[in-house]
C-alpha cells in the first residue's frame, strides 16, 4: 500500500495538469476570436494610405490598404528610395552599376520579399500576425510602420 500511494498521487498530478491545460487552451482561443472580430470590427470601410517612417538610408514605404465590411480586403505597397522614386532593378547598385554582387542581391531579395507583407495582411487580417520574409526581416518593421499608420485612420 505504501509504494501504491506515491504512484497513485503522481497519477492524479499528471491528470489534473492535462485537465487544466485543456481549459487554459479553451480560454486562450475564446479569447483571441474575441479580439480578432473586436479589431476587425473596429475598422471602417475605406482606402487608407500610411507612410513610415525614413530609414537610416532615407529609403521608405507607403501601403495602400482597403477595408470592406471591418475586413482588411487589398493591400498595396510601394518601396521608395529617400528621393521619392520606386526602387526597382537598380536598387542595390552603385552609380548604376553593380560594385558588389551580393550586396545588390541582397538588396533585390529585400525588395522580393517586402512585396510578400501587403498580401500577408490581406491573409492574416492583422499586422500584429505579419511573419517575417527570409531576406527581408528589416522591411518588415518598416511595412509595419506604414500600415499601422493607415490602419490609425480606419479606426
Amino acid at each position: 500500500m505504501k509504494k501504491l500511494l506515491p504512484i497513485l498521487l503522481a497519477f492524479t498530478l499528471v491528470l489534473t495538469a492535462c485537465g487544466n491545460k485543456n481549459n487554459a487552451e479553451k480560454k486562450n482561443e475564446g479569447a483571441n476570436a474575441g479580439t480578432q472580430t473586436e479589431a476587425q470590427a473596429e475598422l471602417k470601410d475605406g482606402t487608407y494610405t500610411g507612410v513610415s517612417e525614413k530609414d537610416e538610408h532615407g529609403g521608405y514605404m507607403e501601403t495602400t490598404i482597403t477595408v470592406e465590411n471591418g475586413k482588411i480586403t487589398d493591400a498595396t505597397l510601394r518601396n521608395l528610395n529617400g528621393d521619392g522614386t520606386e526602387k526597382g532593378e537598380d536598387y542595390g547598385k552603385v552609380d548604376g552599376e553593380i560594385k558588389d554582387q551580393a550586396m545588390y542581391d541582397k538588396a533585390q531579395q529585400s525588395l522580393v520579399g517586402a512585396a510578400e507583407y501587403p498580401k500577408q495582411l490581406v491573409e492574416k487580417g492583422s499586422v500584429d500576425a505579419l511573419e517575417a520574409v527570409s531576406g527581408a526581416t528589416i522591411s518588415l518593421e518598416i511595412y509595419k510602420d506604414a500600415a499601422n499608420k493607415a490602419l490609425e485612420q480606419a479606426k
